[in-house]
């Protein structure tokens, strides 16, 4: 299904600090009754801001209503696509796979010829569906965060995918 009414996908402002805590709050990884529920790395507000400040978020937003949220993380020369989340009333509207792109299209911006994310396998599908591949092994940094998630050692569901860009013209050398 796809988004009917106006949606905007735009860098996160500092108006949307709240809406991005809360809603990765409600989806952060937990333990509960012994089973662990969630699928984000928790953030706390204080990070969020200081993540909006460098321009690492972007919102969607339909009709003006804030709709999901995605950050681009760089480090150690990779980027990673991490804390995609949205508001389950906008769910099934194509607004994962735009903010998926715009992650992308940032990170290729930002000189990055790949993009990396580790997803639930039930996800797996939707990133595949905008370019990305399973890939065999998580990165070293994506195994070091691994280590603070409550399935680290309790059956992961998570999935280590990448997505390779085209170099651009002005980036390839004519002989």
């Amino acid at each position: 299904m796809t988004v009917t009414k106006a949606l905007l996908i735009s860098e996160a402002g500092t108006e949307h600090v709240g809406s991005i805590t809360r809603l990765i709050e409600l989806y952060r990884f937990r333990s509960s009754e012994g089973r662990a529920k969630g699928f984000l790395l928790p953030v706390k507000e204080d990070e969020v801001r200081q993540l909006v400040a460098e321009g690492r978020f972007f919102v969607a937003e339909v009709e003006g209503a804030f709709a999901g949220c995605v950050s681009l993380m760089e480090y150690d020369g990779i980027a990673e696509l991490r804390s995609l989340a949205v508001e389950e009333r906008f769910q099934r509207q194509g607004i994962a796979s735009s903010l998926i792109k715009r992650c992308q299209d940032e990170a290729q911006a930002r000189g990055y010829n790949t993009l990396h994310t580790l997803t639930q396998t039930y996800a797996a599908g939707a990133f595949e569906g905008v370019g990305f591949a399973r890939a065999t092994v998580p990165i070293p940094k994506l195994e070091k965060d691994c280590a603070i998630c409550p399935l680290h050692n309790n059956g992961c569901v998570e999935v280590p995918m990448t997505v390779q860009f085209r170099e651009r013209a002005e980036d390839v050398a004519i002989c």
